[in-house]
């Protein structure tokens, strides 16, 4: 046992580069999980709906409102996972992550501000916009995480890496159940009480972007674009060795051989294809 656990700390001293550029992506993961669950606690609170003059609405209105609210998010979520693939190719995982952070961001300092300056009616026009916008990141960056970190990440601790990723999401609901409970306790029924908790989400959000600065690009999309010696710079800082290692270098050579013979196809000309493998 002593020994199993010296080789399990020696693992993790050796992978530490790697372990901390999985624990930055999977901040953003701790952004997703905690904003598909946050609105659902504010729109109950009575402030939310005194504020927005709801109050004098039917159950009906408000049950289609908070549907709205909530499901709009998830559209926004579908254009950015769906534009994801075009962005990280063209673009790199690194800045396309750094983007959706910056996406993110901006809708919920949209959202935190609404109402200031504006009547109920055009404050819930901007909410959905913000909503939108918001959840463009989120769908950027629920697709380019797992990509980002299985990518990066040695092959020996790759699943421990990925694995991050469900528990990052168990963490943002957990904290967003909390901050809404707590604000529900808490805080006198006023605008802060629903202004809060999106405020205090900007924090992962700021962190995810901080954390993501310092991380390197992604040692399969440098292959790619043929940048061999960054690539191979990436490879050896994750994993904490020299360029010219064999474990470096087979690495580096896996990733050539795997592009070898393969073009770059258009989203226009893959769909197609898909029709015509499909029975």
């Amino acid at each position: 046992m002593a020994v199993t656990l010296k080789k399990e700390l020696e693992d993790i001293f050796q992978y530490s580069n790697a372990y901390f550029l999985a624990f930055s992506a999977t901040t953003g993961s701790v952004c997703f999980g905690w904003d598909i669950t946050l609105m659902s606690g504010i729109l109950v609170l009575p402030s939310f709906q005194k504020y927005f003059g709801l109050l004098s609405e039917s159950a009906s209105a408000r049950a289609s409102l908070s549907g709205n609210v909530i499901s709009i998010l998830q559209a926004g979520a579908f254009c950015g996972a769906l534009s994801s693939s075009y962005f990280s190719s063209r673009f790199g995982r690194k800045r396309s992550l750094l983007a959706s952070a910056v996406i993110f961001l901006v809708g919920n300092i949209i959202q935190s501000t609404i109402g200031i300056g504006m009547s109920p009616h055009v404050a819930l026009k901007v909410l959905y916009f913000s909503r939108f916008f918001a959840g463009i990141g989120l769908g950027l960056l629920s697709s380019l995480v797992p990509m980002y970190i299985s990518e990066c990440a040695p092959r020996t601790i790759r699943g421990r890496c990925l694995g991050g990723i469900p528990v990052g999401i168990s963490i943002g609901n957990m904290l967003a159940y909390w901050v809404n409970y707590s604000v529900s306790r808490n805080i006198s029924p006023r605008q802060m009480q629903w202004r809060l908790p999106v405020i205090i989400q900007l924090i992962p959000g700021a962190l995810f972007l901080c954390f993501m600065l310092f991380q390197p690009e992604s040692p399969r999309w440098l292959v790619e674009r043929g940048h061999y010696e960054e690539a191979a710079a990436v490879l050896a800082y994750i994993a904490r060795k020299d360029q010219d290692d064999d474990a470096v270098v087979l690495t580096l050579n896996e990733i050539r051989a795997d592009f070898v013979g393969r073009n770059n196809l258009s989203l226009l000309t893959q769909i197609p294809s898909v029709y015509l493998v499909l029975p």
